[in-house]
């Protein structure tokens, strides 16, 4: 079984991220983009389960590596390849895009970066460099605290208000959209606290790999 409303929030979440690209009111954009990646962040958290992996740090890191690292830069030279293809048998300069107006240098740099920016030719896939650094962020922080509360949101509040002001007052970014991580933990862990106030029901269903957001563990 699936709970129902967390399928309902990944829906509405992909539903707004589709509409935050399209030409809209700046007003309403602006609205959009307040929340829905947030959102993204908040599922994730909720559908993790720390107990799974509070013995072992390593094991922990191997599978979310293996999950989303090793797709983000699978999907990256398939992409990459999809368009020289067609570039190449279908439609002459159709790769009009920023990523291959560059030397293969500056490719290769670029991939490996995996800044949204830079990885013009399928941005999407920034979230998954994201995302991983997210969760060895919290992952971090609750090995310590996560019987502690108080503190755990202490130290999470505490990364975002850096990742706020780094935002503002650093003009470079970090790689893997690690400076983004920084804020996007606190929305992390916020989901993750919010399992406490699920029915029992509920969390046990969680707890089942087939209901996990972005990889199965």
């Amino acid at each position: 079984m699936r709970l129902r409303w967390i399928d309902a929030l990944k829906g509405i979440g992909i539903i707004l991220v589709v509409f935050a690209h399209h030409k809209l009111p700046v007003a309403l954009d602006t609205y959009i983009f307040s929340f829905h990646m947030p959102l993204f962040f908040f599922i994730s958290g909720l559908l993790f389960d720390f107990w799974k992996y509070a013995s072992s740090a390593a094991n922990f890191v191997k599978k979310r590596f293996r999950s989303l690292i090793v797709p983000y830069f699978g999907f990256a030279l398939l992409t990459c390849l999809f368009y020289l293809l067609l570039d190449t048998w279908y439609q002459p300069g159709i790769t009009n895009i920023d990523f291959f107006k560059a030397s293969p240098a500056e490719n290769i740099h670029s991939i490996v970066y995996a800044l949204g920016p830079l990885i013009s030719y399928n941005p999407p896939l920034w979230f998954l460099t994201c995302l991983f650094i997210t969760e060895l962020l919290f992952y971090g922080f609750a090995k310590r605290y996560y019987t502690e509360p108080g503190k755990l949101i202490f130290w999470l509040t505490a990364v975002g208000v850096m990742g706020y002001l780094y935002s503002v007052y650093v003009p470079f970014r970090l790689p893997w959209n690690a400076d983004v991580a920084l804020t996007a933990v606190v929305f992390y862990g916020a989901g993750n606290l919010f399992r406490k106030f699920l029915e029992p029901e509920e969390r046990k269903l969680l707890e089942k790999p087939k209901a996990s957001l972005s990889s199965q563990p």
